[in-house]
């Protein structure tokens, strides 16, 4: 009757007076768990052919009946043969062994028990990324979660489960006594909100046969429930984790939402009303020399506009003079502006140049720094060499309203004698000013810059002449009963003395040369190029007359100092 197979006749008379109810929703827990990867079919669902609702349904009674074929299987024979569990063996190669022997079929049971479980390993790679996708496509995870890899597969959410599951693996020393209850939590939890879920649904919407529906996920959220409150209460050393790690994970997918939902509101526009407004561009090119790499940015930012300012952050006399000796030799046709940092700093006062030049254009046009940048052959050659454009980059980046446009490379190539010549790359960041002022672009550049074309240029550039003891005590400034409009000047050689009610356009000009030398030696620098102030309120204050607002004008040097 047996097949040659001697059972295992059980002791009907031991007592079991002493197994404990607690020790019996123990083992119901362990069973429970293994229940859990049903949930890889509704997660998969968008792949399934359709109807893909009904297909994914008929997978799952299909894996139910297997499921439940092995397990009832697996239980009688155990319980035949009087298998315990062992640490050494498993119970699935004890039955094999007494059932078959220790011949070849037994090794092929072995081996396909290693590969269903390698298949079951699987089942999270093909699950996670999916329900990442989902989560993302709701914004509640990370949109790089959407994105297919070049094998169609959802490259970041296998990578991130990767990284996951090693880590817990490390944490937990691989043991399974810990990682499964924890798993199973983490499982039975989800289940029970989507059972919740559907009840809601079948509430809210009253579809047909609604009432029936809700009974069996009713029955369903019950039954999960239960488990996992077993697995808590029994389980509670390998599972408290989960409730420090989950409510950490929801405020995280909260805080992603909002994230979304904020920047969507100030990214959205009215087709109807919002159009786009065409605006100038003034174009900074912070330079440390005369390279090839300054004439290649220099000659792509003139393509981009007509205004185009070169910026050199000077640290001692000697260098000042000289760079400003060889820029006028060379003469590429853009203004150089030398700016003196007493603390060896280039991004303070660079960023100090660009706010100026921001509160005196205001919203009529863009400022562009134009980074320029050269790049090595090799990696390791970088090491080389000073990475300051890197490190204005990385600064400006945070800027306010800051656009990184690293799209222009301009490369060098080889020379005739074939030697290699490194590959020469600019990078702009542009900035969208905020600020409101009277001035026009190009009258705000002739203010700051002090250039004399740009002067003639546009009336905007005047600015009445105030008396050189009016600039000198700018704590009590008088302000002048008839002044003149003279244009700023960049001389700065003229040191005599005019008054400001002159009217001729003599004495107009070389008041407005005392004027500005004087606000030059007030700032501290020694040439009329190497500064740069807010004039705009000092013009508006004199022009009215204000004198508390000439008072608090405020006339900076390249550090900040008023």
């Amino acid at each position: 009757m047996t097949g040659g197979i001697v059972a295992a006749t059980p002791e009907l008379t031991t007592t079991v007076s002493n197994v404990s109810l607690f020790l019996l929703l123990k083992a119901f827990s362990s069973g429970c768990s293994a229940l859990t990867g049903v949930e890889a079919v509704s997660n998969a669902i968008p792949n399934f052919r359709q109807p893909a609702e009904r297909n994914a349904a008929a997978t799952l009674v299909m894996m139910g009946v297997i499921l439940g074929s092995m397990f009832i299987g697996i239980s009688l024979l155990a319980y035949w043969y009087g298998i315990s569990p062992r640490a050494t063996e498993t119970v699935i190669s004890q039955i094999a062994r007494m059932t078959f022997g220790s011949g070849v079929v037994y090794f092929i049971i072995q081996g396909v028990t290693a590969l269903i479980l390698f298949l079951a390993a699987n089942t999270a790679y093909s699950a996670f990324p999916l329900l990442a996708f989902m989560l993302a496509k709701d914004k509640y995870m990370p949109h790089m979660f959407m994105v297919r890899g070049d094998r169609l597969g959802f490259s970041n959410g296998i990578i991130f489960l990767s990284l996951a599951s090693a880590l817990l693996v490390i944490v937990f020393h691989g043991e399974t006594d810990s990682l499964i209850p924890l798993y199973a939590v983490g499982v039975f939890i989800p289940f029970t909100l989507s059972q919740l879920g559907m009840m809601i649904r079948w509430i809210k919407h009253k579809p047909a046969h609604w009432v029936l529906k809700l009974i069996i996920n009713t029955i369903g959220m019950l039954t999960t429930l239960s488990i996992t409150l077993i697995f808590i209460f029994t389980k509670f050393a390998q599972v408290w984790i989960i409730f420090i790690f989950l409510p950490i994970v929801v405020y995280l997918f909260y805080k992603i939402y909002i994230h979304y939902r904020n920047t969507a509101e100030q990214l959205r526009i009215d087709l109807d009303t919002d159009k786009p407004q065409a605006k100038g561009n003034t174009i900074i090119i912070p330079v440390a020399g005369i390279t090839q790499v300054v004439k290649n940015t220099i000659s792509y930012a003139q393509t981009l506009s007509p205004n185009v300012v070169a910026v050199y952050v000077g640290f001692d006399e000697e260098s000042t003079e000289k760079m400003e000796r060889k820029w006028e030799q060379w003469n590429p046709g853009v203004r150089l502006i030398v700016l003196r940092s007493r603390y060896r700093s280039i991004l303070g006062p660079l960023r100090r140049f660009i706010d100026t030049v921001e509160w005196k254009q205001g919203e009529k046009d863009h400022i562009t720094i134009l980074i320029p940048q050269f790049v090595t052959k090799h990696w390791w050659e970088s090491i080389l060499h000073n990475q300051t454009s890197l490190l204005m980059r990385a600064y400006l980046i945070n800027y306010k309203d800051v656009v990184d446009d690293g799209s222009h490379n301009a490369k060098m190539g080889t020379d005739r004698r074939g030697l290699h010549k490194d590959d020469i790359s600019t990078g702009g960041i542009m900035m969208n000013t905020k600020r409101t002022t009277a001035l026009s672009a190009v009258a705000a550049l002739g203010i700051i810059l002090s250039v004399p074309a740009y002067a003639s240029a546009s009336s905007n550039l005047t600015v009445p002449a105030v008396s050189e003891a009016t600039v000198a005590a700018p704590t009590a400034p008088t302000a002048p009963t008839t002044p003149s409009t003279p244009s700023i000047s960049s001389s700065s050689s003229s040191s005599s003395n005019s008054s400001s009610g002159n009217s001729s356009s003599s004495s107009s000009s070389s008041s407005s040369q005392n004027l500005s030398q004087r606000l030059v030696n007030i700032a501290g620098f020694s040439t009329a190029k190497q500064f740069t102030g807010y004039y705009i309120n000092l013009q508006r204050a004199v022009a009215n007359g204000n004198r508390s607002a000439v008072a608090k004008t405020c006339i900076l040097s390249t550090d900040g100092e008023c």
